[in-house]
């Protein structure tokens, strides 16, 4: 809680592996099922990532 420094840093970084995301596509069924996940993943990525950057006055 109010490490958002931290958040930025580990946010930025997992975005820019994919790894995340194929695991997690991978273990729901998602692959096998046609299943867009992008609001369980990117979208909560997302808005995690901009929260950090509004309150270390970045953004």
């Amino acid at each position: 809680m109010g490490r958002f420094n931290d958040v930025n840093v580990v946010l930025r970084y997992d975005a820019r592996s994919n790894t995340l995301n194929y695991d997690f596509k991978l273990v729901t069924g998602a692959y096998f099922t046609g299943t867009n996940n992008w609001a369980w993943v990117e979208l909560a990525r997302a808005y995690m990532l901009t929260k950090a950057l509004i309150e270390t006055g970045r953004a």
